[in-house]
């Protein structure tokens, strides 16, 4: 079942079969931009990705932004450049850790290359908190690993009335 989610000229839905390589290249444009301070000829071609069960958000008739979350992890969040500031990526993110606590999960991990000062910004903005740093395990990089207690997370946005 496709769940769409209206934000100002916004629609979050699930991807279509047919935008599995509209995603991928659209991915590997946001990946190229992002690290260029790691790679300025072009980061390295990214892994094939089954989208199916991820996110997207769409506006002004293209994809602007993408999301996918496995088991307690999310594995994906990207936002085009132009696109950024507007709420797509925070709509994203809450999506994500909804789709994660609802698997079952009380915890949600990610991982952001140590140099993305812009996502971890965001990423601890959004009350997530750096776990670890360590060597990525093909790439020559370093990758910091994030959580959140998505239990607490749930017990702060429901008031205790019990008083």
């Amino acid at each position: 079942m496709s769940e769409f989610i209206y934000m100002p000229d916004t629609t979050i839905r699930r991807p279509a079969p047919q935008e599995q390589a509209v995603i991928h290249r659209f991915v590997q444009s946001i990946v190229d931009e992002t690290y260029t301070f790691v790679w300025p000829t072009g980061a390295p071609p990214i892994d094939a990705t089954d989208w199916a069960n991820g996110w997207v958000a769409e506006a002004q008739d293209q994809i602007v932004a993408v999301m996918l979350t496995g088991g307690c992890w999310l594995d994906d969040l990207w936002v085009n450049a132009g696109f950024r500031g507007r709420g797509i990526g925070s709509a994203l993110l809450a999506k994500a850790e909804a789709e994660i606590a609802a698997r079952g999960h009380d915890t949600a991990l990610l991982r952001v290359v140590a140099g993305n000062g812009r996502a971890l910004h965001f990423y601890l903005k959004h009350g997530w908190k750096v776990q670890n740093q360590q060597a990525h395990e093909r790439l020559p990089i370093s990758m910091i690993t994030l959580a959140k207690n998505l239990t607490a997370a749930v017990a702060t946005a429901r008031p205790d009335h019990s008083a």
